[in-house]
């Protein structure tokens, strides 16, 4: 019974391997053929969770300054989420504990992966941002810092933001910084330098018109300018904390 069972699910595999050929070379890929597709890279993407255990997390503490007080991966990068195979997204999307999808687009194609980490010594997961069709200017991702962390948050300190990321086509990255005090936001917006693939920001928050007395929230948008028909991948993301020198 096994073995005939086993005949007949390769016969299937067969015809199903045959049925997205015929489509992807006639190049008749319609709508409903794509809703189909995610729907089933999503099924194999719990068949690799299943069959693959992710790696263990790299040393949080890797190139950071020793004063680092504090450092964190969020969440998407270290746990599995339920966004865990491709799923399009709208703005405003919670896709975990502490992070955010969010764009400005009315007509938009948002697509959100998590997958296993592929670079050693990094996170577990990796997140890709697929954008085909899409008539807005940005997608943003919004980190938020943990309360534990926020109540700690003083003048005095540097937030950190180190980033290891591909695309298929080059995009425009800003990293900005949002510090809620009472019913106002201060925020610091630094450009990714995009000649670097680990690139590293920080924020000094001397800078900012702060009162440490009320921050109610502190969290980091890593955002994408006009990144449409492109495929961005944030390999590993860790947010960090220390004073600034000499303050």
């Amino acid at each position: 019974m096994t073995s005939s069972r086993s005949w007949i699910d390769r016969v299937r595999q067969r015809r199903m391997r045959g049925y997205w050929t015929r489509h992807l070379k006639a190049g008749s890929v319609s709508e409903a053929l794509r809703k189909d597709a995610r729907k089933l890279r999503r099924i194999l993407d719990e068949i690799e969770y299943s069959a693959n255990a992710p790696q263990e997390a790299g040393d949080l503490d890797e190139g950071l300054p020793t004063t680092t007080q504090w450092a964190d991966r969020p969440a998407p990068w270290t746990t599995p989420i339920k966004i865990s195979g491709a799923a399009p997204v709208g703005p405003g999307t919670r896709i975990a504990e502490g992070a955010s999808l969010y764009h400005d687009a009315d007509k938009s194609d948002v697509l959100l992966r998590q997958s296993l980490g592929q670079i050693a010594n990094a996170a577990p997961f990796q997140l890709s941002i697929e954008v085909t069709d899409f008539d807005g200017g940005y997608v943003s991702l919004a980190l938020g810092l943990p309360q534990s962390e926020i109540a700690k948050v003083q003048r005095s300190d540097l937030i950190r933001l180190d980033l290891s990321y591909s695309c298929d086509h080059p995009v425009k990255m800003l990293a900005r910084t949002n510090i809620k005090i009472g019913p106002n936001t201060e925020q610091i917006i630094r450009e990714i330098d995009p000649t670097r693939v680990k690139p590293v920001v920080e924020f000094d928050l001397f800078y900012a018109d702060l009162d440490t007395l009320e921050i109610s929230d502190v969290w980091v948008d890593i955002i994408f300018e006009k990144p449409v028909m492109n495929l961005i991948t944030l390999h590993d993301v860790r947010l960090s904390r220390r004073p600034r020198a000499n303050f």
